[in-house]
């Protein structure tokens, strides 16, 4: 798992899309 999976992963649980990735 890399960084940007990882925000991703916190992202989505987090409510939000990976646009921000």
């Amino acid at each position: 798992m890399n960084k940007a999976e990882l925000i991703a992963a916190v992202a989505e649980k987090a409510g939000f899309s990976k646009k921000d990735t």
